[in-house]
């Protein structure tokens, strides 16, 4: 588990040091008065919505229901793989982990090229389709290696669609506005995970232990169909 962790240390070192040399790509840095930029900021809060595109606020309320899904079931993969059910040991479970995260890391990158070339909207659509059934897969299969493989499938859908959404949500960001949008992201995405994380409690406690996951999946596909509806025509 500690090899586990320095692993994500340097992977997310990575992930936010690339992250952070090509938003400076994006757009040239400007010189401003911290104190007159956070008044100015707070002013332009109320009328944000009016000088960005529809698709762009459709994005950020669909990253919420994401996020509300998501939290529902993400306390219970440990809990439901080491237990009486899944079976695994502790050890055997920071493998599968390691794997997913290794999954998700590598397929981001690729899938990001190929959804600039095939179509952003492409990769996201198949994602929210397919993801719910390898979470549905999860709660009813025991042994190391297949909760290996459906690990390994969940983090290379995963990375189908958070390379191509991200990439989407820029696109329909204003160059001006692509901070405090990106912001607005965080704080929808913030009261879904409270309600996510509570609803899984309870799901988990008074329904029954795949109940999360379940919802997870159904909540996932609700998205997909949103997603679909929102901006096909975009």
């Amino acid at each position: 588990m500690r090899l586990f962790y320095v692993f994500t240390f340097i992977a997310c070192m990575i992930a936010h040091i690339l992250r952070h040399k090509y938003l400076q790509e994006t757009l040239s840095t400007l010189q401003h008065n911290v104190v007159e930029g956070w008044k100015k900021t707070i002013r332009e809060i109320k009328t944000l919505p009016n000088h960005v595109s529809r698709q762009a606020l459709y994005l950020i309320g669909i990253n919420a229901l994401l996020h509300l899904a998501s939290m529902t079931a993400n306390a219970y993969w440990v809990v439901y793989a080491t237990g009486e059910v899944g079976g695994l040991t502790a050890s055997e479970w920071g493998m599968a982990t390691l794997f997913h995260d290794f999954v998700l890391i590598a397929f981001s990158i690729i899938c990001g090229f190929a959804a600039d070339k095939f179509g952003k909207f492409r990769f996201v659509f198949i994602s929210f389709i397919l993801t719910p059934l390898a979470i549905v897969i999860f709660p009813t299969r025991q042994g190391f290696l297949v909760i290996l493989i459906v690990r390994g499938v969940f983090g290379l859908l995963t990375s189908l669609r958070t390379a191509a959404f991200s990439a989407l949500f820029i696109d329909y960001s204003p160059r001006m506005f692509r901070g405090r949008l990106n912001a607005f992201q965080r704080l929808a995405s913030r009261p879904m995970v409270i309600v996510g994380s509570l609803l899984g409690g309870l799901l988990y406690q008074q329904v029954s232990a795949p109940a999360p996951f379940v919802v997870y999946a159904v909540v996932l596909g609700i998205t997909g169909i949103i997603f679909y509806l929102l901006m096909k025509d975009s």
